[in-house]
């Protein structure tokens, strides 16, 4: 059985390609593909999330937060005895940082969950747009941060494998002998390019409207404050300002930190 493991990075399509898988998993089914439904997140507005990062707390912790991983690997047993797949993917863009954690020992319950060695598939955006990006949405779900273009917020970030990309990878790659990496920016519809190239198959005719409301840049800060003062906005609030401003006016990291 072929086994395909998507650790993301995040803010590389992530999101449309778990909603596009979701919504297809009878089509993929009848070809042999599983897209399991276990192990979700949970996700900060109640609504389970279609990626696997549950799944991927569980190997780090035992249980995620609706789950133990015995619970999850039963489900995913019977499912995979049901459907009899050729292939399994999971997909969870928070296993990127597995080099931050016990990535033997967690990986290592990886192995165990589904036996043989897995394909590994990343995607990789330019570090800069990708810390813009990342920094908006945790913004949007109610992180509470300094500013992006401050010391205090990179040498967080680069405190972790979050921006160490090689180390990221490596960490697999040392594993299980390759991993097959793609360039964000190279890709003109993420979706279509997963489907194609990972998976095998085109895909479906239908697809979700866009998964990710982001913020325009220049409302990022306005936020960031609303939220430091008052706590999470609303999702509606969170549409409003989606609404305005054009998403290139403002350089939030500034150039020094872009250099860098």
């Amino acid at each position: 059985m072929r086994v395909i493991f998507h650790i993301g990075q995040q803010k590389t399509g992530t999101t449309a390609i778990q909603e596009t898988l979701r919504r297809d998993r009878p089509r993929l089914a009848a070809q042999g593909i599983l897209f399991p439904e276990t192990g979700h997140d949970r996700g900060l507005r109640g609504r389970h999330h279609a990626n696997h990062n549950g799944l991927y707390l569980a190997l780090r912790r035992g249980t995620s937060e609706t789950q133990t991983l015995d619970e999850i690997r039963d489900e995913l047993h019977a499912q995979i005895a049901a459907t009899d797949p050729h292939t399994v993917l999971i997909s969870a863009e928070a296993a990127f940082m597995a080099a931050d954690h016990d990535t033997d020992r967690v990986l290592g319950a990886f192995d165990e969950l589904l036996p043989g060695d897995p394909e590994i598939v990343v995607y990789l955006r330019r570090p800069d747009r990708y810390l813009t990006s990342f920094h908006q949405q945790l913004i949007r779900n109610g992180g509470r941060l300094a500013g992006l273009h401050t010391a205090e917020r990179l040498e967080r970030l680069e405190a972790t494998c979050q921006l160490d990309y090689l180390r990221a990878v490596d960490a697999y790659r040392r594993r299980y002998g390759s991993v097959r990496a793609f360039c964000y920016e190279d890709i003109d519809d993420a979706v279509e390019q997963f489907y194609v190239e990972v998976l095998g198959t085109p895909p479906p005719a239908d697809r979700p409207d866009r998964a990710n409301t982001g913020l325009p840049a220049v409302m990022v800060d306005l936020a960031r404050q609303y939220t430091n003062d008052h706590g999470r906005m609303s999702w509606h609030q969170v549409q409003s300002l989606g609404a305005h401003g054009n998403r290139e006016q403002v350089d939030l990291l500034g150039p020094a930190n872009r250099a860098r």
